[in-house]
């Protein structure tokens, strides 16, 4: 099993750091290189890469921080409204998904680019990206699964439990490898079709993964009949991402 770690922030020049807020902004830095790297290997313009980079960090936090609360603690507004503005205060990936596609869509719409073009880069980007972001959920523990005697199972104060910030970042760089044959195989000629494909592949991880994810007294996790916000939310996501992946084939030609 491996140890629970907790690395203490460090001082520099007066400033504080942590290790997870370290490792979200590097995850941040080389997705943007890697969606640069993509769309340059495509020979598209660069500008929109960098627009959207800002957009999706912006807008992915809001998103982030608005899906949490109404959908994982809404009963903490009546006690506190003002929580809804307290951005920093709890966050959810897929509300972060949510809001970054949201800034993107009215984004490519306004200056009107075609995005099916740049998709597949921002998704590249955002799997380099997603690896270090969980990475550092797994040195701050902030998902704890269930009680367990796994080999990966991290030794949590009160016993051994599933990771799950450790178990998704091993599950993204199993996507990425996954991306990184299909765009070698060619697949990326079909604009569009690695976000989707990879997308669709995504949701069935962490539809599975949130089953691991812990319901003790310790740690609560809200459920609706049984299932996650996360979980409805991952099956929203396959069934756009089969259909998207269809549809594009289809309209783009196999072969």
């Amino acid at each position: 099993m491996l140890p629970y770690l907790q690395i203490p922030p460090f001082e520099l020049l007066g400033l504080k750091f942590h290790l997870f807020g370290l490792l979200v902004a590097l995850g941040f830095i080389m997705g943007s290189r890697m969606a640069l790297l993509y769309i340059k290997r495509h020979q598209l313009k660069i500008q929109p890469i960098h627009d959207a980079a800002t957009l999706c960090l912006v807008f992915g936090f809001i998103g982030a921080h608005l899906f949490h609360v109404l959908a994982y603690e809404p009963e903490s507004l009546k006690a506190n409204p003002i929580r809804l503005l307290q951005i920093w205060s709890g966050l959810s990936s897929f509300g972060g998904f949510l809001g970054a596609t949201l800034a993107l869509t009215i984004y490519f719409k306004i200056k009107k680019i075609r995005f099916l073009p740049y998709a597949d880069g921002l998704m590249f980007g955002l799997l380099v990206g997603w690896v270090f972001g969980r990475l550092g959920c797994f040195t701050a523990h902030d998902h704890p699964g269930q009680l367990s005697d796994f080999f990966l199972a991290v030794q949590y104060p009160g016993g051994a439990r599933h990771d799950l910030g450790l178990y998704e970042a091993i599950s993204t760089a199993l996507l990425l490898v996954i991306f990184l044959v299909l765009w070698k195989k060619g697949f990326n000629r079909i604009k569009g079709f690695l976000l989707f494909s990879t997308s669709g592949l995504y949701s069935l991880i962490r539809f599975s993964l949130d089953f691991l994810r812990a319901h003790d007294s310790i740690y609560q996790e809200t459920r609706y009949f049984s299932l996650t916000p996360a979980q409805y939310a991952s099956i929203v996501l396959f069934f756009v991402s089969v259909i998207y992946c269809l549809h594009l084939w289809k309209k783009q030609g196999s072969y």
